[in-house]
């Protein structure tokens, strides 16, 4: 059994920080696909797609392994390693309902209006209880390895392909779905600072898959997912802070 804390980087999309703090006794891993320069101690593993070894860590770790998922642009420090669960995740520090959520993507222009209605409307067709989106956040994954892990692991890798360039709400899915549910824990808790601000190391953009000028369309976006979830925005909409990331990625 070991412990693990590994990332992967693709396209120069981070830089990992000088300042990290390293245990001796802790295997640090980074997937990469050559185009950032990784230091030791990390550990070199050549990937294409990031998101492969970030959802199914059962594919390239050993059952019984302690593993630790963390964004490659945070600082690592000694705190992180206090807590060893069998499955965490962070929550959003603004606790955000599933039309916030859709909202935060669709307004940055992450995926398109289209996209982001046949999504839902696949959730709705499988079961999807809209009203229990529990908000994960997962900058930092902790996972043991085991099979509940990898039966969760394939679902949320499978929804992460449905058509959302975003994988909090596929992560969510995979919750409902396989039954296996996580421990929340704030983002004050994890031992990092995090933070858009605490990004020292982020070089690259969210692929932006939408039209720019889409969130001028909001009130038909959120009139339609009212439909199909049965949300109210007005009891759903809870989070009225969204032009800082629209100002971050070009929209307004």
């Amino acid at each position: 059994m070991a412990r693990i804390i590994y990332t992967a980087i693709t396209n120069g999309y981070d830089v990992i920080s000088p300042r990290n703090y390293y245990n001796p006794d802790v295997k640090y891993v980074c997937f990469t696909d050559g185009q950032t320069d990784v230091p030791g101690p990390w550990e070199v593993v050549k990937i294409d797609d990031w998101r492969h070894p970030r959802m199914n860590p059962h594919l390239y770790f050993d059952q019984g392994d302690q593993t630790i998922w963390i964004d490659g642009c945070y600082t690592l420090t000694k705190e992180l390693l206090t807590r060893v669960p069998p499955f965490a995740v962070l929550r959003h520090g603004s606790t955000f309902t599933y039309l916030d959520e859709m909202l935060e993507g669709y307004t940055c222009a992450f995926f398109s209006y289209d996209d982001a209605l046949r999504f839902t409307l696949k959730l709705k067709d499988d079961g999807y209880e809209f009203k229990n989106y529990n908000s994960p956040q997962g900058t930092i994954i902790w996972r043991t390895i085991n099979d509940e892990i990898k039966s969760f692991g394939e679902v949320w890798y499978e929804w992460s392909n449905m058509g959302i360039n975003r994988d909090n709400i596929p992560f969510d899915a995979a919750t409902q779905f396989t039954g296996v549910v996580p421990t929340y824990f704030k983002r004050k808790q994890c031992g990092i600072e995090l933070g858009y601000f605490n990004k020292t190391g982020r070089r690259g953009k969210h692929p932006q898959l939408g039209d720019k000028k889409q969130y001028l369309r909001m009130k038909s976006f959120t009139d339609s997912l009212e439909i199909i979830t049965g949300l109210s925005a007005r009891l759903y909409v809870r989070y009225d802070e969204h032009d800082f990331y629209m100002r971050v990625y070009g929209i307004i």
